[in-house]
């Protein structure tokens, strides 16, 4: 995406029907604090989102006629203002929203580096921490005044989507020719050891963790990367892509004319990708295909107009979130469009769109409506258009009761048709 672009992600659960609510996964550990902007320790600003997402929690946590302090410049009313929650709030307030900070990794870091862990010891281990998976590995030599060495290691570990069912194999002994490990799972840590023979040579062996990718991911086109030779100070191994993930290693020696060896290393590297189906048609608006310029339809593959036309533009005003166009709902007036969604009784899904303002509009222009299942799930606001658009991410878990939902959105601004920018929306299962 280029610079006028920026996602900021929210994630709002909404309970949509009587007959099946999505659950509390999200249920947050809020505390009320007195101060602009002051958590204690532990604890962390809860976003607007945050709120959003457990609005009957967070209401409960204020004293009734507190205005709290939310992240980003946000605040939220207590019981006896109606539970009102703002992106934007200037005044100085008496109180803030604070929630308890996440305990594997840090929200302001998704990748962070293990400490260094020395292989001397009889046996060592490193694991990234849950809801984090393995992307790099490194190697280093440190050389003592007596002569001796003494070689660490340390893991690269980010956020990841990845289940709680983590199995270890077996002990492998590093003396061979070529050891390797590998599973159709996500590496997440590894383990070695020293064993001491009689006549006093040593045998170094390794062992790794998996743990299996959500059935929402997939592992394909598994490589092998090239060995490459650990120098002496410090040697770091990773997959080229970032969207790859670790799914074995190997350790294999490299035997010269003197008799000499030397280790090399290389890792087994997967695409990672989504194995559930997209159930929204067309959902980033590039059909039909237009050359350029803007054009109004009573429907498009996938989508009908509720109100209003369905205009779609290609290189009008701003850049798309996704591929060539975008949809703006106020054509010649506010409109709505609607696509009917197939889904499951009893099932929850999750609900992806990207939202902007219109170049060159006031903010008046550009405030939308969500609509689930003939429900309104949020109404959100865009603010003034820029020089260009600047998408944000809004990101909804929302439960079905019959074998079709319909999603809808709705331009409730000004209606002078300008205004109200969506693309790339998506609905998927969550498994």
């Amino acid at each position: 995406m280029k610079n006028a672009m920026k996602n900021a992600t929210k994630f709002i659960l909404v309970p949509t029907f009587s007959c099946f609510m999505v659950g509390n996964a999200l249920a947050t550990d809020f505390r009320a604090t007195q101060g602009d902007g002051i958590c204690p320790s532990g604890y962390v600003l809860a976003t607007p989102s945050d709120a959003r997402a457990n609005p009957k929690q967070a209401c409960q946590t204020l004293g009734k006629w507190y205005i709290a302090r939310l992240a980003g410049g946000g605040s939220m009313d207590g019981r006896g203002y109606q539970c009102q929650i703002r992106d934007k709030d200037d005044r100085d307030l008496d109180h803030s929203l604070c929630k308890k900070a996440d305990s594997t990794v840090s929200q302001d870091n998704k990748c962070y580096w293990t400490d260094w862990q020395s292989k001397r010891k009889l046996e060592t281990q490193l694991a990234c921490k849950k809801g984090t998976s393995m992307r790099a590995i490194a190697f280093k030599h440190k050389v003592h005044e007596n002569g001796t060495h003494q070689e660490s290691y340390r893991l690269s570990c980010c956020r990841d989507s990845i289940t709680a069912r983590c199995d270890g194999l077996g002990w492998q002994s590093k003396s061979a020719l070529d050891t390797k490990q590998e599973a159709q799972a996500v590496m997440t840590g590894i383990a070695f050891k020293h064993k001491m023979h009689e006549n006093g040579t040593h045998q170094e062996s390794f062992r790794t963790t998996f743990c299996e990718p959500r059935a929402a991911k997939t592992l394909t086109n598994c490589q092998w990367t090239k060995p490459v030779s650990r120098p002496e100070l410090e040697k770091t191994f990773s997959c080229d892509s970032k969207k790859q993930r670790i799914n074995g290693i190997n350790f294999s020696h490299n035997t010269h004319e003197n008799a000499t060896s030397q280790e090399r290393v290389s890792l087994q590297c997967c695409d990672y990708k989504s194995s559930i189906k997209e159930l929204v048609i067309n959902g980033s608006f590039e059909k039909p295909k237009l050359g350029s310029g803007s054009k109004s339809f009573k429907s498009i593959p996938g989508w009908t107009a509720k109100q209003g036309d369905i205009e779609i533009q290609h290189g009008v005003a701003g850049t798309p979130q996704h591929r060539k166009q975008l949809v703006e709902l106020d054509a010649h007036n506010s409109s709505a469009i609607y696509q009917n969604i197939k889904t499951q009784a009893g099932k929850a899904y999750r609900l992806i769109f990207y939202f902007s303002a219109r170049p060159g509009t006031t903010a008046g222009d550009n405030k939308l409506q969500v609509s689930w299942g003939n429900r309104v799930i949020d109404t959100i606001d865009a603010g003034a258009g820029g020089k260009n658009t600047v998408w944000k991410k809004y990101t909804y878990a929302v439960g079905a009761c019959r074998d079709k939902t319909q999603l809808a959105f709705k331009d409730v601004g000004q209606s002078n048709s300008l205004g109200s920018y969506i693309d790339h929306v998506s609905v998927k299962l969550i498994k």
